[in-house]
């Protein structure tokens, strides 16, 4: 009888665990899933100190890691760097040369996003975008895409927007975005082509 009570108490306990336990749809944020394509370290515009890593998603996308580092950089923290934003699909990317999806930081200290076609068929694009840190968020400071129509000079496309003042210029006519520096975790493919239009 008593073993039959300890047994019982022993699956109780078990089954207890197993409701409390989270459910796990997703992996945890700081995995990164993917084979690698870039990285790098940058301060954001500000004295801060962060790591954006460029992986391989799904077909024809590149998924984006953005990390803040600011305590590991200053020795305060021995912790992993911690996750601001992950974006699945964030850039198109292929491996065919011409379309892969690339890093690299400007002057200001601001991480530029690359990615495009360059190779393939009539429609030739390229686009940057911009991301910068504002009170500890990462927002998208800027955004330039341009579009060739091998066969039509006609649809060709430019556009500049600098999304800290609200201002740029499509084909050389002078927009204003109605908003200002979106926050990067709500930016994604339409959002280029809206502004764009």
């Amino acid at each position: 009888m008593r073993c039959v009570l300890i047994l019982a108490a022993l699956v109780l306990t078990s089954v207890s665990a197993q409701a409390q336990a989270p459910t796990k749809s997703e992996p945890p944020a700081t995995e990164i899933l993917g084979r690698v394509l870039a990285v790098a370290e940058f301060s954001g515009g500000t004295r801060g100190s962060f790591r954006a890593v460029l992986v391989e998603g799904e077909p024809d996308e590149a998924d984006l890691y953005f990390f803040d580092r600011s305590e590991q950089a200053s020795g305060q923290s021995s912790a992993p760097a911690r996750l601001l934003v992950a974006q699945r699909g964030f850039a198109f990317n292929s491996p065919t040369a011409g379309q892969t999806a690339e890093l690299s930081v400007n002057q200001q200290g601001s991480l530029i996003i690359t990615s495009g076609n360059s190779a393939i068929g009539r429609d030739r694009w390229n686009q940057k975008v911009t991301i910068a840190v504002r009170g500890g968020v990462p927002v998208v400071a800027g955004l330039t895409l341009t579009h060739r129509d091998t066969l039509d000079p006609n649809a060709n496309l430019r556009c500049d927007i600098n999304f800290l003042t609200g201002r740029g210029t499509v084909n050389n006519r002078a927009i204003t975005t109605g908003v200002q520096a979106p926050e990067l975790a709500t930016w994604n493919a339409e959002a280029a082509e809206r502004f764009c239009r």
